[in-house]
């Protein structure tokens, strides 16, 4: 987890969108909340509106943390001050029981009677397993990991069957720790191997930054959310990710 009051040297680690922190807010009750798949700031530290019951570490966060990294926890009457102060901070807002929710795209408002510090805990929490995660990952690559290594490391933030291959469909890698869901994956596992559909998918060059929805038959194939992956701007390959439930929610679909 971060620690109150450091800094990471590295740029941009951590970096949570609207759409994860909606994921991780979901049980809670959300109530109001911005268009996740629009253009949206991403977070890497939480603070929360000061209190008796919170501890004063809770309110502070690095003195270099650019603002806008930084999501703010608080309560309607807080929230308006917040507002007032900087109009461009974002918030996650708890909401009691029968009080009204702000209407502002700067805001995610939640349900809840549970204490500030139990909401900004959640917060913070998952900042912190992504930082790990990203730290992990970049790990992997400074010491020359394979991408197996990856995906396997890779199972608690996405937790659904992966695989890469390069652009001639050929499997570099695959979830080890996940069972293919359908016969498709069966047999891309075995072969090590993509085979070519009717519609070049999962193959097709796919813009650079783009994300393509390959739409499953339902029985032997599910669908699949593919990513392609270029390096110098080159087409290398191709990321893919079974979805036997459909397409994810927004914030899983940005990890």
């Amino acid at each position: 987890m971060l620690a109150s009051g450091s800094f990471p040297e590295h740029e941009a680690w951590g970096n949570a969108t609207v759409g994860m922190l909606l994921d991780v807010l979901e049980p809670l009750g959300i109530i109001g909340a911005p268009d996740s798949a629009a253009d949206s700031p991403t977070f890497r530290w939480a603070t929360c509106a000061g209190g008796a019951d919170i501890p004063e570490s809770a309110v502070r966060v690095p003195w270099d943390a650019p603002p806008a990294e930084v999501v703010h926890v608080c309560t309607p009457a807080d929230y308006l001050a917040l507002r007032q102060a900087d109009p461009a901070a974002f918030a996650v807002v708890c909401v009691p029981d029968e009080a009204a929710a702000p209407d502002d795209p700067r805001c995610i408002a939640v349900r809840t009677s549970r204490p500030l510090v139990y909401v900004y805990l959640m917060v913070k929490e998952f900042l912190g397993s992504l930082f790990a995660w990203e730290q992990t990952l970049a790990s992997i690559v400074r010491n020359d990991g394979g991408v197996a290594t990856a995906l396997d490391v890779s199972r608690a933030a996405i937790p659904r069957y992966l695989f890469v291959a390069d652009k001639n469909g050929c499997v570099l890698a695959q979830s080890s720790y996940l069972e293919p869901p359908d016969a498709f994956h069966r047999a891309v596992s075995l072969s090590g191997f993509v085979p070519v559909r009717a519609d070049g998918l999962p193959r097709a060059r796919a813009a650079e930054g783009a994300t393509a929805w390959v739409e499953g038959d339902g029985e032997t194939e599910a669908s699949r959310l593919v990513i392609p992956l270029y390096l110098d701007h080159a087409f290398v390959g191709v990321l893919s990710m079974a979805c036997p439930d459909g397409l994810p929610k927004i914030g899983r679909a940005h990890v």
